[in-house]
C-alpha cells in the first residue's frame, strides 16, 4: 500500500487504488514523453519524464540550458574538479559527465549560431521546455494531470483490474465506491509535478527572453543602423521587470557575484583598488605574481589569507578580444564566483552583453594615447558610439584622448562635420542598468547606482517590477510610446538616437535640412533621448536644478533664461553638452557660403556646389537666370535653414546667435545681412 496515494482514502488498512493497469500505464507514459521525451535523430538521450518529480527540476535546468545555447551543462561543477580536468569544463546531464573545452566555450559565448541552434539539441530542448512550461502547453499538462479526472469507462477498467489482482472485493458496493474514487483521483506525484512547473516557468521565461535579446544583439552587432532598429522589428525580445527579477534570483547570490566579476574584468587594477574591491581582481588579467613586483596584494580569506608580490598587467579582455590564455583566466574567475555554475555564468554573460554593461568597460587606450574599443560582437558598433561617443569621434578624427593629433587624416564619414568634434556629449546613452531608475523614497536612483555603487544584490535588493512603470525621468515630455525605464524604453532611445547619429555623421541634402517641418521630428527625438534642454521655473523662483548647477561648474557663467508666453524657462544643458547645438555648428560650418570660404573649401566631405546661399528666399525667387548669378548664389537660402531649425525648438535665438558668431566670426553680418528677418533678429 502506498500511504501518499490520494486514492488511499480508506486510511491504514484500507484498499490501495494506486496500481494502474498496463494499458492505462502505457497511455500515461506516452503522454509524459510528449513534453520531455526522447531527443530525435542523433540526440537520443532519454531525458527525465515529466511524471518523476524527484528528477524533474534537474531535467528542466539541463534542458533550459540547452534551449538557450549551452549544449551540456548542470551545476555541481567544483573548482577543484576543474583543476584536475585541465582546460575542460565538467558538466552533468543525467548523471553522465561531459567535458566542454575552453575553445568550445569561447565559441559558445560569442556566436549567435550556437544560441539559435535550429536543427540540433537546442531546438528540441526549446520545444520540450516551451510545451511543458509555457502557455498552452503547460495548461494542457496541468489539465491532464490535475484539472481533469478519469472517465467512467477508464475508472471501470482500472477498478476491474484491481478486482482481478484482488486489491478490492468483488462486490457491487466496493466496486462502485472504487469507481467513484478513481474518477476524482489525482496522484500526489502529479500535484508535485504541476508545482515544479509553476515554480520553474518564470525563470525559464526570463532565460528565453534574454537569449532572444542576445541573438538580436549578436546578429546586428556590426551594423549600426540595423542595431538601432531592433525596437521597430516585429517580434523583438523585450524582457520585462518580472523577467529580470527571476533571471537574477538565486538562493545564494551567485548570479550577482558573477555579474560583478564580468563588469570588473573591464576595469583597471587601480580602479578596483580605489573602490576597495580587490576581491574582483583577476590573476592573468589585472595582475600576475612576479618577483619584479610593483605592489603587494592580499589574497584569500581566513586562514588562507596571504600577501603576495604582484605586477600590474591591466589586460582588458573585452578590448583585446578572446585569446585562449586570457579567456581561461576570465572564465576561471567567473566560475569561482559562481561556485562552478556554468549556466549562471552563461546567463549573466548574455545579460551583460545585451544590456550594454560590457560596452561600459569595453574601452582601453592605444600606445599613442588614442582610445581603443571592443569589437563586435563583444560590443556592438552602435553601443560603441552611444556609450563612448566623444572618445570614438576623437579616434575617428585622428586625435588622442587629450585631443592631440596622432594621425594626419580624418575619417570624415565617421566623425561628421569636423567642426563638431568635441561639441557633443561624451556619452549619448549609457547601459540599460544606468538608464533604468527605481524610486527610493522621494528620489530616483539608477539600477547601476543601487547595484554597483551601493552594493545591493542585483536580484533580491532591487525592485525590478518598478522599471516597467511609465516615466519621464530625464525629460522628454509625455512618453506614450513606451516606459523609458523599461528595457523596451532603452531600445526606443537607441532607435531615436540612431536617427540622430546618422544625421550627425551624414551629409544631408540642403533641400531637406532647410525644409519646414524637417526638424520637428528630430527635436522630439532629442527631447526623449537626451532630455529637455529647457525646464520651466516656478513663478518668481530661481533654478534649483542639480543638472544645471553641475553644468555651471563645468562651463562657468550663469544659465540662460527664456520667457515664453509669460512663463520662464531655464537652460539646463549647456551648449558644449547639447547635441542640438553641436549639430547646428556642424551644419553651418559644413555648408559655408562662398563669402566665408574664400579659397578654402571648408569641409571637403561635401560636394563642391553644396553651400548656403546668402540671398534671402525672396531675392532668389526674383533672381535673373544668368549663369554668373546662378554660380554665385547656388544652394538653399541660409535664412530658410535657420528659420526651420529654430521654429522646431532645436535651439533658442541666443544659441543660434552664438553659433553664427562661432562659425562665421566677422563675416556673420555679410552672411545673414540680405535677410531682413535675420538681420533684425541677430544684427539689430
Amino acid at each position: 500500500m502506498s500511504p501518499e496515494s490520494p486514492l488511499n482514502a480508506g486510511g491504514p488498512g484500507g484498499p490501495d487504488f494506486s496500481p494502474i493497469p498496463k494499458k492505462e500505464g502505457s497511455l500515461k507514459q506516452e503522454e509524459m514523453h510528449f513534453p520531455f521525451g526522447r531527443m530525435k535523430d542523433g540526440h537520443r538521450k532519454t531525458l527525465e519524464r515529466l511524471d518523476d518529480p524527484g528528477k524533474l527540476p534537474g531535467a528542466i535546468e539541463a534542458m533550459s540550458a540547452m534551449a538557450i545555447g549551452l549544449p551540456t551543462v548542470q551545476r555541481a561543477v567544483r573548482i577543484s574538479r576543474l583543476r584536475e580536468l585541465g582546460d575542460g569544463r565538467v558538466a552533468f546531464v543525467r548523471e553522465k559527465v561531459s567535458l566542454i573545452t575552453d575553445r568550445e566555450l569561447m565559441q559558445i559565448f560569442m556566436s549567435p549560431d550556437y544560441a539559435t541552434d535550429t536543427r540540433g539539441v537546442g531546438y528540441y530542448a526549446r520545444m520540450a521546455c516551451d510545451s511543458a512550461l509555457l502557455g498552452e502547453g503547460r495548461s494542457m499538462v496541468t489539465e491532464r494531470l490535475v484539472g481533469g479526472s478519469y472517465t467512467q469507462e477508464e475508472a471501470v477498467e482500472i477498478a476491474s483490474g484491481m478486482v482481478a489482482t484482488k486489491q478490492i472485493r468483488d462486490d457491487d458496493a466496493t466496486f462502485e465506491e472504487a469507481v467513484k474514487r478513481i474518477k476524482g483521483a489525482v496522484k500526489q506525484s502529479d500535484r508535485e509535478v504541476v508545482g515544479i512547473l509553476e515554480q520553474k516557468a518564470p525563470h525559464y521565461r526570463g532565460q528565453v527572453n534574454m537569449w532572444r535579446a542576445f541573438v538580436d544583439h549578436q546578429y546586428r552587432a556590426g551594423d549600426e543602423k540595423s542595431a538601432s532598429e531592433i525596437f521597430v522589428t516585429a517580434g523583438h525580445a523585450t524582457p520585462q521587470g518580472p523577467d529580470w527579477q527571476e533571471l537574477f534570483s538565486d538562493e545564494d547570490g551567485r548570479r550577482d557575484l558573477v555579474l560583478r566579476q564580468i563588469y570588473a574584468a573591464g576595469l583597471t587594477y587601480e580602479e578596483l583598488s580605489g573602490l576597495k574591491r580587490e576581491e574582483l581582481l583577476i590573476e592573468g588579467l589585472h595582475y600576475k605574481v612576479a618577483k619584479d613586483a610593483d605592489r603587494t596584494l592580499v589574497r584569500g580569506v581566513g586562514d588562507d589569507k596571504k600577501t603576495v608580490n604582484v605586477k600590474v598587467l591591466n589586460r582588458n579582455i573585452y578590448v583585446e578580444g578572446w585569446k585562449s590564455k586570457t579567456f581561461k583566466s576570465w572564465i576561471d574567475a567567473l566560475l569561482e564566483k559562481g561556485e562552478g555554475d556554468l549556466l549562471a555564468v552563461y546567463e549573466m554573460w548574455l545579460t551583460a552583453v545585451t544590456t550594454g554593461l560590457v560596452a561600459e568597460v569595453g574601452k582601453g587606450e592605444k600606445g599613442n594615447g588614442s582610445a581603443a574599443f571592443a569589437d563586435p560582437p563583444i560590443m556592438s558598433s552602435l553601443d560603441k558610439w552611444l556609450v563612448h561617443f566623444g572618445s570614438v569621434q576623437r579616434a575617428e578624427a585622428g586625435l588622442a584622448e587629450d585631443s592631440s593629433r596622432v594621425r594626419p587624416f580624418v575619417y570624415k564619414n565617421k566623425t561628421g562635420a569636423i567642426k563638431t568634434v568635441g561639441k557633443y556629449p561624451e556619452t549619448w546613452l549609457p547601459c540599460f542598468f544606468k538608464n533604468a531608475t527605481v524610486r527610493i523614497g522621494n528620489d530616483e536612483k539608477s539600477i547601476f547606482d543601487l547595484w554597483w555603487n551601493e552594493g545591493r544584490n542585483i536580484g533580491r535588493g532591487i525592485d525590478w517590477l518598478s522599471t516597467d512603470r511609465p516615466s519621464v525621468a530625464g525629460g522628454g515630455g509625455d512618453t506614450d510610446e513606451v516606459g523609458i525605464n523599461s528595457y523596451d524604453g532603452w531600445l526606443y532611445k537607441k532607435f531615436q538616437l540612431g536617427k540622430f547619429w546618422l544625421a550627425s555623421q551624414g551629409v544631408a541634402s540642403l533641400r531637406d535640412i532647410s525644409g519646414y517641418g524637417y526638424w520637428d521630428g528630430m527635436a522630439r527625438t532629442l527631447d526623449k533621448a537626451f532630455g529637455l534642454a529647457w525646464k520651466g521655473l516656478p513663478s518668481g523662483g530661481e533654478s534649483r536644478d542639480k543638472v544645471w548647477e553641475k553644468a555651471v561648474e563645468d562651463v562657468g557663467g550663469r544659465p540662460e533664461v527664456l520667457t515664453i508666453e509669460g512663463k520662464q524657462f531655464v537652460q539646463v544643458i549647456p551648449d558644449n553638452q547639447n547635441p542640438r547645438y553641436g549639430l547646428l555648428v556642424g551644419i553651418l560650418d559644413r555648408y559655408k557660403p562662398t563669402v566665408v570660404k574664400g579659397e578654402d573649401r571648408g569641409d571637403s566631405s561635401t560636394a563642391f556646389g553644396d553651400e548656403f546661399s546668402i540671398l534671402s528666399e525672396a531675392q532668389l525667387m526674383n533672381l535673373l537666370t544668368g549663369k554668373a548669378a546662378q554660380r554665385s548664389h547656388r544652394g538653399e537660402p541660409i535664412e530658410r535653414f535657420i528659420t526651420s531649425f529654430m521654429d522646431s525648438g532645436m535651439v533658442s535665438q541666443s544659441q543660434m546667435d552664438r553659433a553664427l558668431t562661432e562659425v562665421y566670426g566677422d563675416k556673420k553680418k555679410e552672411v545673414i545681412g540680405n535677410s531682413s528677418f535675420l538681420k533684425k533678429m541677430f544684427l539689430s
